[in-house]
């Protein structure tokens, strides 16, 4: 057996000692920095859509695993219908606001926004509930008065405003978002008359007639197809235009009517020769049916009516009797035979509602008082009018008006397309998925 000495165990000891820490040393400079991987998000599929939709995040470097990715709208899951490394898709939920803040989480991934667009980078969302009234939260507040209103679709709105505050403004606001934003589409001049086509197109009313290109026109240079009207209460008060905007009409206030087919020359193609009448509405059904409506209570002039079922080549020019010195203030027609309309002297008489079946050549009345000056109807049976904040609803034609939904705030236009009513409220929309 070999013993070692003291000395020489413990520089053994030293040398094993040394050398593991030299292992060690080298071990640990050998492991690189961790990096921490990123995701980039990069467009979406839709800028915005309905609760329901579904919508597709695209990016670089996604997680593949459902479990390590969450997607939140002001902090409300969504479901997750699919993952790839480019994508994600997701089911927008129900949220209050229009543009919620959009949040996306994965395990170990910094996540990078590339996405520019109206929203900051977030996805909108149109609240709907199919049978209920749904409310959207938006930016834009409605708190002018609202003369005229149009769908081109529930997504596509135009509405005629006038806001009063050191000097009288009236404009026609657009929005292609449902209402998620709003932008000036015209200035005009006073009767708000306007009708805008599926490409962002139409002509509007500002004392002379405006042909208004897709984007809107607001800078000064509007292109003036037709100039004032020297005529007694002759300005522009009703229109109806082809998508094509070759083929239209308008009508002065005091029923003359001017037509073009080539969107640039204008006939005058029916002259009533009225001194003391005044147009205040129209309502164009298609390229066929156009009413225009009116009357003058200064004078105790009837209601009166003009409309043509053949696109102006022949016109119907009525003085209607109800026993009662009123003018007609809004038209609707459902189809060529069926409308309605709202008769009223001034804002503190009864608001008359009137019913046709064969066109407008015959009217009854409605047995019964419309809650507001305004109302649609999505067939013979059911419409919807409001007071206030509340919107009423009639399922018998409108003999009998109940209260349908109590809303936030005060409620300024109502309108009805492809089966959804949209009412327009200080604060947002509610919409009603029928």
């Amino acid at each position: 057996m070999k013993y070692f000495s003291p000395s020489i165990l413990i520089g053994i000891l030293c040398t094993l000692i040394l050398s593991c820490s030299e292992n060690e040393q080298s071990t640990d400079d050998s492991l690189p920095e961790q990096q921490i991987e990123i995701a980039k998000i990069q467009f979406y599929s839709k800028n915005f859509g309905y609760t329901g939709d579904i919508i597709e995040i695209n990016g670089t470097n996604f997680i593949e695993d459902s479990d390590k990715v969450s997607v939140l709208f002001d902090g409300t899951n969504s479901e997750i219908i699919a993952l790839s490394n480019t994508t994600i898709k997701v089911k927008l939920p129900l949220v209050e606001n229009g543009i919620p803040d959009l949040e996306i989480n994965m395990e170990g991934r910094q996540i990078d926004f590339e996405v520019a667009n109206d929203y900051s980078g977030n996805i909108g969302i149109l609240a709907k509930i199919p049978g209920k009234w749904a409310f959207t939260r938006t930016e834009n507040s409605f708190d002018e008065t609202i003369w005229t209103s149009q769908l081109v679709t529930p997504e596509r709105i135009y509405y005629g405003a006038i806001r009063v505050n050191n000097t009288t403004i009236r404009s026609v606001e657009r929005s292609l978002d449902g209402g998620l934003t709003f932008e000036r589409w015209v200035y005009q001049g006073f009767t708000n008359a306007f009708h805008a086509t599926p490409t962002d197109e139409g002509w509007a009313e500002s004392l002379k007639l405006l042909k208004i290109p897709a984007g809107g026109s607001v800078d000064g240079n509007d292109e003036i197809i037709f100039g004032e009207i020297d005529d007694v209460n002759g300005g522009i008060a009703a229109m109806s235009v082809s998508d094509d905007l070759q083929n239209g009409l308008f009508v002065s206030g005091n029923k003359k009517v001017f037509q073009t087919k080539d969107g640039e020359n204008f006939d005058v193609i029916y002259d009533p020769n009225y001194e003391y009448l005044t147009i205040r509405t129209g309502f164009r059904l298609d390229d066929d049916h156009f009413w225009a409506g009116g009357g003058n209570v200064s004078y105790g002039i009837k209601p009166s009516l003009l409309f043509t079922h053949n696109g102006g080549v022949t016109w119907h020019d009525l003085e209607l009797d109800f026993n009662e010195s009123t003018t007609v203030y809004k038209i609707q027609f459902l189809d060529p035979n069926n409308g309605y309309m709202l008769t009223f002297r001034d804002i503190n008489s009864p608001f008359r509602l009137r019913k046709t079946i064969d066109g407008g050549f015959t009217w009854q009345t409605v047995e019964t008082l419309l809650p507001n000056t305004n109302f649609v109807f999505l067939d013979t049976s059911v419409g919807y009018s409001f007071l206030d904040n509340i919107i009423f609803k009639t399922t018998d034609g409108g003999v009998t008006w109940n209260k349908d939904i109590e809303a936030e705030g005060k409620i300024r236009q109502i309108d009805i397309k492809d089966n959804i009513v949209i009412a327009k409220i200080e604060n947002g929309m509610l919409r009603y998925f029928l």
